[in-house]
């Protein structure tokens, strides 16, 4: 028995080198680029994304991307929101430095009151900790992505983004996002 559990495993090693020899890599590398920047509605209402940019598949002038993203931002005196997006879209390059992309998103957004939260229990008003109120936030943003030798890439995105339910119906904001990849 033992022998037979270390022919197998000879066999096993031996075998490592052809099977890692057919597995071809793709034509072009798919890379994951690293975004961090302001994220905001307005001026007035700051915030910050972190994104993943992931290459699904490419041809001259075009690919595909996949992102995801963390955002937060701050609506003074209203309420502050955390999201989650996955969005996908295709990316057209003009140069090796300048390129633009459309993306359609889907995300999970947390919201919190930005001032205190008050119940009414056994006819008395009680002050309560705010565990904040979940929302499908749908979105679409359009990209410009730029290369500079001194600055690196940089991208700036125009962003339509929504938060269902929010009194039963779907609220549309619009938001700017100036982001620099990090890597």
């Amino acid at each position: 028995m033992k022998s037979k559990v270390k022919y197998m495993i000879i066999l096993m090693i031996l075998n490592i080198p052809l099977v890692t020899a057919e597995v071809k890599s793709p034509p072009y590398p798919l890379k994951n680029h690293y975004y961090i920047g302001y994220f905001g509605e307005l001026i007035s209402h700051p915030g910050i994304t972190l994104s993943i940019d992931h290459r699904i598949s490419e041809r001259p002038g075009l690919h595909w991307n996949h992102r995801s993203e963390v955002v937060f931002y701050l609506h003074r005196m209203h309420h502050s929101a955390i999201i989650f997006y996955q969005h996908i879209g295709p990316r057209f390059t003009f140069s090796e430095k300048k390129s633009m992309d459309i993306l359609l998103g889907l995300g999970y957004m947390h919201s919190f009151l930005a001032g205190d939260l008050y119940i009414k229990e056994d006819a008395m008003i009680k002050k309560t900790i705010d565990l904040g109120r979940p929302h499908i936030s749908p979105s679409l943003s359009i990209g410009i992505n730029t290369a500079q030798s001194k600055f690196g890439m940089h991208e700036v995105r125009l962003c339509v983004f929504g938060q269902y339910p929010q009194n039963g119906i779907l609220i549309p904001h619009l938001a700017l996002s100036v982001s620099r990849r990090i890597h």
